[in-house]
């Protein structure tokens, strides 16, 4: 944890979180994205009234810095910015350093400072900006949030309140979304440090790409249990 934050940066945000409730929603990214970007906004809507941002509680999501315009999760938080900006609320930023120079979507309303992270070399390609390393460790943007709940609860304060993941059917009687390779990972750690998780499904666009990522998770899997 000391290695994993600048210091500074983190003690200003979590000062200014102190009175909020967290969250964070997770699902695809640019491979997979969402098949229609306004099925998506109304969820980012049904979520920010579910986190009480209607009624005043001021809900603060964290968010991994994708972008507003790919077709990816980005799409939930830019609702979620424009909601924060007449309702109350704010998102809070971590994203890998090798990243930095792409700055801050002018669509999300996050508060400074950005919290810039290191992304271990050890890890699947697919897991540059988050999910685990080979030894299965939180890596990245996904070691951002751990630590964050970690540090909550180090100074009394209140854990993460609930992660939403937005994910796609690929049977019928499927009863939890799939995934990115990322939120695969992020569900897996979430649900063992004891998390709320609430599950939404959403059309994938590129539904062959999401069952493809399937057989990757499978194969980090193996290598994650071959290197124990």
């Amino acid at each position: 944890m000391q290695n994993h934050f600048n210091q500074v940066d983190i003690k200003t945000i979590l000062d200014k979180i102190t009175n909020h409730e967290l969250y964070s929603i997770i699902g695809f990214g640019s491979r997979v994205q969402y098949q229609d970007p306004e099925e998506v906004k109304q969820l980012a809507e049904n979520i920010y009234n579910d986190a009480g941002g209607f009624v005043g509680k001021n809900p603060v999501f964290i968010y991994n810095g994708d972008p507003s315009d790919d077709g990816s999760i980005g799409i939930a938080y830019a609702k979620l910015s424009e909601l924060m900006k007449s309702y109350g609320g704010f998102l809070i930023m971590t994203q890998i350093e090798e990243a930095k120079e792409w700055g801050v979507d002018k669509n999300m309303y996050v508060q400074e400072p950005v919290l810039y992270v290191p992304t271990s070399n050890n890890a699947p390609k697919q897991c540059k900006y988050g999910g685990v390393d080979f030894n299965g460790d939180p890596n990245a943007n996904t070691k951002s949030i751990v630590e964050i709940n970690s540090l909550r609860i180090k100074n009394n304060q209140n854990p993460i309140r609930k992660i939403y993941i937005i994910g796609d059917k690929l049977n019928d009687d499927d009863t939890l979304p799939s995934i990115s390779v990322i939120a695969y990972f992020e569900r897996n750690i979430f649900t063992e440090i004891g998390i709320e998780l609430y599950h939404i499904f959403a059309e994938a666009k590129n539904k062959d790409i999401l069952e493809k990522v399937q057989d990757e998770i499978e194969v980090i899997e193996s290598m994650i249990t071959s290197s124990k």
